[in-house]
């Protein structure tokens, strides 16, 4: 049998009145949703035509014979949006949330999915409108070509020159048979050609843009010295010779380092990883340790403090600098620029199609599609 969820052209009904019945034709005459439009009050654009009922097999988190209706939930530049459009993508994803999610986070959660595709139904089709009407006589003509030839590369690809096998193969691989494949690039090619022409242009990164983003991210492009150093510190001139005997007799620093007369880190061989150049709070270590290149250790150096004097060692046992000059970076960064400025051009551009395109309140289309979806992924729970 046929069962309405919810009418998505009539007003919003509490959940106790949403109930699983018999459904007429008559069910779904109603108020219809006020479209925005550009300032044009002509009737047709402020009233939606009476909606088709159609029956489809959309999947449900409930058993049963039932199917859902494909209701009309509004329009977009003129054309229908069906609440299959939106749902059979998102039916896999309400199954599975509808069996780990009580109602409320359900709705929750439903309600942004629901949301999230509705507005890029929404926006690519609005895009899309713009898109053909921008396009010349003669662009036209250079599509159909493309298409033709895509057409017969498809077929020869995918379907050893039969277009039904061609057809069958691309629907298994990729869900989409021949037509939509084709109608999918030929979307593409339109909308990525009026990109192009009207958002590419608008995007401009000067040297001098590049020299300013270079100097205002000196932790990106000169990070601090990273190094791994061994120190030796002992507390009397005794100890001190002690160690500087055995230096110069050649042993290993972090042999000597190791031993309890360190009084530094001794059970790791007086290991320390450090970042920078100022280390250390006594400036005369700092001093020493940035004329150390890697694998030469200090003189003796001999620190005061209020407990007296100790002695100390520093060994640079790696060093790792980043450093990236401007001219190695001008190209990381105007591509960063440029998609960065890109990203911002094409969030301001949504917003204006979304202003002032021709279609329904996606919050109405979507609160109607959330009562579809809670009634029927949900209703049984």
């Amino acid at each position: 049998m046929l069962v309405l969820a919810v009418s998505a052209c009539a007003p919003t009904k509490s959940d106790e009145e949403i109930t699983r019945r018999t459904v007429t034709p008559g069910d779904f005459v109603g108020p219809a949703m006020p479209l925005k439009t550009n300032g044009n009050t002509d009737p047709i654009f402020n009233h939606l035509p009476e909606p088709k009922v159609t029956a489809v097999d959309l999947p449900s988190a409930g058993a049963g014979d039932d199917f859902t209706i494909d209701a009309m939930v509004g329009q977009v530049n003129g054309q229908a949006l069906y609440a299959s459009q939106v749902l059979e993508p998102l039916a896999p994803l309400l199954i599975k949330d509808s069996e780990r999610m009580d109602a409320d986070v359900f709705r929750v959660a439903t309600e942004k999915n629901i949301s999230k595709r509705v507005e890029q139904i929404v926006f690519d089709a609005l895009l899309l409108g713009e898109a053909e009407r921008d396009l010349s006589s003669a662009e036209r003509t250079g599509v159909r070509l493309t298409l033709k030839q895509q057409r017969s590369e498809l077929i020869r690809k995918h379907g050893r020159g039969s277009p039904s096998v061609a057809d069958q193969t691309l629907l298994e691989k990729t869900g989409k048979n021949l037509e939509k494949t084709l109608l999918e690039i030929r979307q593409k090619m339109i909308i990525g050609r009026y990109v192009q022409k009207t958002i590419m242009p608008k995007i401009n990164v000067s040297r001098k843009d590049i020299e300013r983003y270079y100097r205002s991210h000196p932790e990106e492009f000169n990070p601090p010295t990273k190094r791994v150093l061994r120190l030796i510190r002992v507390l009397n001139e005794e100890e001190a010779a002690k160690v500087d005997v055995q230096l110069e007799d050649g042993k290993k620093f972090a042999e000597i380092a190791a031993d309890p007369i360190n009084r530094y880190n001794a059970s790791k061989g007086g290991l320390m990883e450090a970042e920078g150049d100022d280390v250390f709070r006594q400036e005369a270590l700092n001093q020493a340790l940035v004329k150390l290149k890697e694998g030469e250790r200090s003189p003796r150096l001999k620190i005061d403090s209020n407990v007296g004097p100790s002695f100390w060692w520093v060994y640079l046992e790696s060093v790792q600098t980043k450093s990236i000059s401007l001219a190695d970076a001008q190209l990381p960064i105007e591509r960063r620029m440029r998609l960065q400025r890109y990203q911002k051009l094409s969030l301001e551009y949504r917003k204006q199609v979304f202003r002032d395109g021709s279609h329904n309140s996606t919050k109405e289309m979507t609160r109607a599609l959330v009562e579809i979806a809670m009634a029927r992924f949900k209703a049984s729970k």
